[in-house]
């Protein structure tokens, strides 16, 4: 293992290339640049091989309402030092 990281902003087509093959779903030219469009690379942390992205991780914000309130939850709690 060389190193876990979050994602640079030109890795993001190899993240999608990662799960499209995990998952098995071929994308498109214009399926790849919609995800791009809309992925932030700082919510996703990648294991790197020999400078290869090989695995990742997406970190979701999780937010519920209470009360007409939003509070978050879940990681983005702990992260933020919230809980």
């Amino acid at each position: 293992m060389d190193s876990i990281r979050t994602l640079r902003e030109d890795e993001l087509e190899d993240s999608i290339q990662v799960t499209a093959t995990a998952f098995h779903v071929p994308l498109d030219e214009e399926q790849v640049n919609e995800r791009k469009r809309i992925l932030d690379p700082n919510t996703i942390i990648g294991l790197f091989y020999q400078g290869k992205l090989v695995s990742k991780l997406s970190l979701l914000p999780l937010h519920i309402w209470l009360g007409g309130e939003m509070f978050p939850m879940g990681g983005d709690c702990l992260c933020r030092n919230i809980a």
